[in-house]
């Protein structure tokens, strides 16, 4: 989980030239301004510390911007004490120190900075620098959440889901997602978006649904690009759009996102909604299977079994349908197991005419030597097949399915 970024001054920032605007600055200002208040010192020396934080390159100096934070959290400044424990906390300038991380977000928290309640949640989550502790991280979160912190309002809202640290409240977690949501939450706005779809907390509402995740996914959310392209591939509370799914799946896939990449092979694999490229495709298959998702090794099995772009080896293919059998994500995150996948696929495609993307189902002819693409009509046919003749073979979803281990 993200930490808050570090805390910015609400005034006129300092900007001073002398040593990258750093430690001999400092030293005038504690030698010769006995007149300035503590708060003020502290308030320039914060300063000086960020132009070292914020610098590019050979004139950042965590090191020195450390030492300022320090004299400034010692006099008692929140925004420096958050800033020092971040520091420890990502090893910025100081050896990397939990316990000292946990030690300043707390002073900062017991002043009362928003940030501070959710860094030291996260720390008590992950049980680093102190004892694992849910309830003691809810409270946390539950004060940024109070305090209006989007992300504080969105873990929050994890929790009431999943009943850790507080008890399970559905309803709240609803509550918390929108108020996140509100704030462009787009972690809060998939999550909104799946208690609507499901109707949980809140009364089933498949527009609304279709609504947040969209925006979640226009945010540049993987998981909610990755949901978007389902629903247009499926034509689930959406109308059907092949080239609109392939878009979102791009979007998606261009963020490693598992199964968006294997959704996305599968699209140059059939030719559907982007061009055939056998090549394309068992790229995007070994990315996904990389991150053990089992429709990357199931596709690259059936490649390798019936020659597709690769040079046809059934000993590699039985391999990857084994390691499939094994793979943790046997039952997918779409809630389906590996058979249910490749034939809700299979069955799209088939359904779908190569060439105009129209579906048709019960209506298409499929190519009669390889009965692989379909089409509509005889012209689709005759347009795809200069490109269709070159990898004119045997697509069987059932053999490739028979092969995997312990399967019917």
């Amino acid at each position: 989980m993200a930490k808050s970024k570090r805390r910015q001054p609400k005034q006129e920032e300092v900007h001073d030239e002398s040593d990258g605007g750093g430690a001999a600055a400092a030293a005038d200002l504690l030698s010769s301004s006995a007149d300035k208040g503590q708060g003020d010192k502290a308030f320039v020396l914060f300063n000086l510390a960020l132009e070292c934080d914020d610098a590019k390159g050979t004139e950042q100096n965590f090191e020195k911007a450390a030492r300022l934070y320090r004299i400034a959290a010692e006099m008692g400044m929140k925004e420096a004490q958050l800033n020092l424990g971040h520091s420890y906390d990502q090893g910025l300038g100081v050896p990397q120190d939990f316990g000292e991380a946990a030690r300043w977000y707390r002073m900062a928290s017991d002043q009362g900075l928003v940030e501070a309640h959710f860094n030291l949640a996260t720390l008590y989550e992950q049980g680093k620098g102190v004892p694992q502790d849910e309830k003691e991280s809810a409270r946390l979160y539950r004060l940024g959440a109070d305090a209006g912190h989007a992300a504080a309002q969105s873990v929050l809202g994890d929790r009431y889901y999943s009943g850790r640290g507080v008890p399970q409240d559905k309803t709240e977690a609803a509550r918390w997602y929108r108020l996140a949501s509100n704030q462009d939450n787009v972690d809060a706005q998939y999550n909104l978006s799946v208690l609507y779809r499901n109707g949980e907390g809140v009364p089933q509402d498949s527009k609304e649904a279709v609504k947040l995740t969209r925006r979640a996914a226009g945010a540049g959310d993987a998981q909610a690009q990755y949901k978007l392209g389902r629903l247009y591939l499926n034509g689930e509370d959406v109308e059907r759009d092949h080239a609109v799914a392939a878009r979102w799946f791009q979007l998606a896939a261009a963020q490693k996102h598992a199964g968006a990449l294997c959704e996305l092979g599968v699209f140059y694999l059939y030719g559907n909604g982007v061009p055939q490229d056998f090549d394309q495709a068992r790229r995007l298959f070994e990315l996904g299977a990389a991150q053990g998702e089992a429709p990357g090794l199931l596709n690259l099995g059936q490649m390798h079994e019936q020659g597709l772009g690769v040079e046809r080896n059934v000993a590699l293919a039985k391999q990857y349908y084994r390691q499939a059998g094994k793979s943790d994500t046997a039952i997918l995150s779409t809630g389906h197991t590996p058979e249910e996948y490749m034939k809700e696929n299979f069955d799209i495609i088939r359904n779908t005419c190569a060439t105009c993307k129209n579906a048709g189902a019960g209506k298409l002819k499929e190519c009669a030597r390889c009965k692989g693409p379909r089409y509509c009509s005889k012209a689709c046919q005759t347009k795809d097949w200069p490109q269709h003749k070159r990898v004119c073979r045997r697509l069987d979803i059932d053999e490739a399915l028979e092969r995997i281990p312990g399967r019917q």
